[in-house]
């Protein structure tokens, strides 16, 4: 059985240079397909989404860095490091318009005009290959943060300002909390792919209106899935990171993270469907 972890915070982030601490992420997702196998080795491609902010698209702003981000993935078995390398952007997936809108409000969005009244979201997807040798139960594939590292220096992760329910300032550095992401693989019993989404995980939902959501994980694979709301986390800065859970906002909770009346949010653990009907914009 494979249990899927559901990291929600919002459903609608060297040389002489100086390190941009971003504010421009609603959210990520990471996942791995097994490629091949030779002898003890094997290799997976990795696959790091995020889920951009365009309001954020300002002059200076860490925003420009994503359609040629080079984000970085370290391979762990347990706690040890085994590798790191950088990710490359999917140039036919990436940099798309994804806000669900009706067609006629396409061109109202922020993504078309930072100005306009609508929330714009841009989707952005980089991959690579990475090949592990041996069977552990507790290989990790985990993206700390560091989302692009050009001669002007390092670009981080960080979470967009516009999200309501957890804290996005990190009291330590006056930025935006770093977002942290990995996939783990247990590869003890043969080689595995992780589930993945099939669902956008930024709808728009109306006020006062019963509602439903899942993300439509799927698993090429059948292995059977359960489901589980945990907190999201994010990871500290500076020379000794620490990955730490994502402060919630009251009364927002890991596992009751939506502007709801009280008892109104559903979710369940065997399908990760929510139901719920929102009661604050």
């Amino acid at each position: 059985m494979t249990r899927f972890y559901i990291f929600l915070l919002t459903l609608l982030a060297i040389f002489s240079g100086k390190d941009a601490y971003a504010d421009h992420l609603l959210g990520g997702e990471i996942n791995y397909k097994f490629i091949s196998a030779s002898g003890n080795t094997q290799t997976y491609r990795v696959t790091l989404s995020f889920f951009a902010d365009c309001s954020s698209n300002t002059i200076g702003g860490a925003y420009a860095a994503l359609p040629t981000a080079n984000p970085m993935v370290y391979v762990y078995k347990g706690n040890t490091e085994i590798a790191a390398a950088r990710l490359q952007a999917d140039i036919n997936k990436s940099n798309v318009e994804i806000t669900p809108v009706c067609p006629d409000e396409k061109n109202n969005t922020a993504c078309t005009n930072i100005n306009n009244p609508l929330p714009g979201i841009k989707l952005f997807v980089y991959s690579g290959e990475f090949t592990i040798t041996g069977q552990d139960a507790n290989w990790r594939f985990a993206f700390k943060g560091e989302l692009s590292y050009t001669s002007a220096g390092i670009t981080s992760a960080g979470r967009s300002f516009i999200i309501q329910n957890a804290q996005i300032m990190d009291p330590a550095s006056g930025q935006a909390t770093v977002m942290y992401l990995e996939a783990t693989l247990n590869n003890t019993t043969g080689t595995n792919s992780s589930a993945t989404f099939t669902s956008l995980p930024t709808p728009f939902f109306c006020l006062n209106k019963a509602s439903s959501y899942s993300l439509g994980a799927v698993d090429d694979e059948n292995d059977q899935l359960t489901f589980s709301l945990v907190p999201g986390k994010t990871i500290t800065q500076g020379t000794q990171p620490v990955i730490i859970d994502v402060v919630y906002l009251s009364p927002f909770t890991a596992v009751t993270p939506l502007p709801t009346a009280a008892g109104n949010f559903n979710f369940s653990p065997v399908n990760g469907q929510m139901n719920f009907t929102p009661n604050q914009i």
